[in-house]
C-alpha cells in the first residue's frame, strides 16, 4: 500500500483510533494504532504513513525534528477546544486539529485535506 493510504494514530483513546479507522476505511486507507507516545516517533519511521493523527504535542515537536517524518501531516486529536491550546498545537507542527471524541465525517475530511495539502505540495 503507498504511503499515502497509511495513517498511524499514536497515543489516543482505542475508541477514537476505531472512529479513525472506520473512516478512513471507505478511502481504503490502511490504519495502524500505536497508544503508546513513547514508540510514536519510531512507529511513524517504521510506517511510513500519509498522516499521522496524535494526541502528545511533545511528540509532535520530535516528529517535525525528524527528517523522516518532517514532511508527514499531522492531526492534532484535541480533548480541549480551548484557543490556546490549538495555537499552541499549530506553532508546535499540527497541520489540522481533530475534536475528541473523533467524529466518523470530520476525520475523513480533515484526513482527505491534509494529505491532498501534501500531494499538492510535491
Amino acid at each position: 500500500m503507498s504511503p499515502e493510504k497509511r495513517i498511524l494514530v499514536v497515543g489516543c483513546e482505542l475508541a477514537d483510533f476505531e472512529t479513525i479507522r472506520r473512516a478512513m476505511r471507505v478511502d481504503d486507507f490502511e490504519s495502524r494504532h500505536v497508544p503508546d507516545n513513547t514508540q510514536g516517533l519510531a512507529a511513524a519511521v517504521e510506517f511510513a504513513p500519509g498522516c499521522i493523527v496524535l494526541s502528545d504535542l511533545d511528540l509532535c515537536q520530535k516528529l517535525r525534528r525528524c527528517s523522516e517524518t518532517l514532511e508527514t501531516p499531522i492531526l492534532w486529536l484535541a480533548g480541549t477546544e480551548k484557543q490556546e491550546e490549538t495555537e499552541r498545537a499549530l506553532r508546535t507542527g499540527a497541520d489540522e486539529m481533530l475534536r475528541s471524541p473523533a467524529d466518523e465525517m470530520e476525520a475523513r475530511v480533515r484526513v482527505r485535506s491534509v494529505t491532498r495539502a501534501r500531494q499538492l505540495r510535491e
